[in-house]
């Protein structure tokens, strides 16, 4: 069976890779600081996913002396220009539109282990992740205090200093909210496949007076993370 190692953080690619439930592979997700040598010799890894802002110099003599036997992915999760060694089966990173030159091109992808509908009570009120943003948007600011009453809960981005941005969630803690809220408040679309997932209604700022839906009215499904590694592992590419 494939062993494949994850290098890991805190991002919503990662955590969810983590939860994801996988036959095809046997999957480690591990912090790997002072410590890949000794994880590669006793678990014998075949394949591995590392993430660009955690490399340091232990992973690139990793790649350098063992990627031609270990299929070794790089996560882009900052976007950096990365060398096309040819150590390296691909880099992985969700601002391209196409995959190509050892660019993979990360589709949206949603966890259903973790969001789905579970058809409980709703609280009338609009929760947004902020994950994917580096600040509030300014055509967002008469919705919040206190210029606005709208019930507005904001998570999940400990940089963004406001009275409702509420903190730090987890992916099963973030499911269990778009499970409980009417309304998602899509500022970039990065959580919305995770909203529809949830059956929870998706708005944009410029939807925030009528409530009602309009750039994301129509809900699709989505490739699972499961899917998407059973692909990108297999020898078949």
């Amino acid at each position: 069976m494939t062993k494949l190692l994850v290098h890991k953080t805190n991002n919503k690619f990662i955590n969810n890779i983590d939860l994801s439930s996988m036959d095809f592979c046997s999957k480690l997700v591990v912090d790997t600081t002072n410590q890949l040598y000794k994880i590669y010799y006793k678990y014998q890894f075949s394949h591995a996913i590392f993430v660009a802002s955690l490399f340091n110099e232990e992973v690139n003599q990793f790649i350098l002396e063992f990627g031609e036997i270990v299929k070794i992915f790089i996560y882009n999760d900052i976007s950096i220009n990365f060398p096309y060694k040819k150590n390296i089966s691909g880099i992985i990173q969700k601002d391209k539109t196409e995959s190509k030159n050892k660019i993979i091109a990360l589709p949206k992808l949603v966890n259903h282990e973790v969001f789905s509908n579970s058809n409980c009570n709703r609280i009338n009120q609009i929760i947004s992740f902020l994950d994917d943003v580096d600040s509030i948007p300014e055509n967002l600011n008469k919705y919040l205090y206190p210029l606005s009453k709208l019930c507005l809960k904001l998570f999940n981005n400990d940089t963004i200093i406001h009275p409702q941005n509420l903190g730090l969630l987890s992916e099963p803690d973030k499911a269990s909210l778009l499970q409980q809220s009417d309304f998602y408040l899509a500022i970039t679309d990065y959580y919305v496949p995770e909203a529809w997932a949830c059956g929870t209604k998706v708005l944009t700022i410029e939807d925030l007076d009528s409530l009602k839906p309009n750039r994301f009215k129509s809900s699709k499904s989505f490739q699972s993370y499961a899917n998407f590694l059973k692909v990108l592992l297999s020898d078949k590419k």
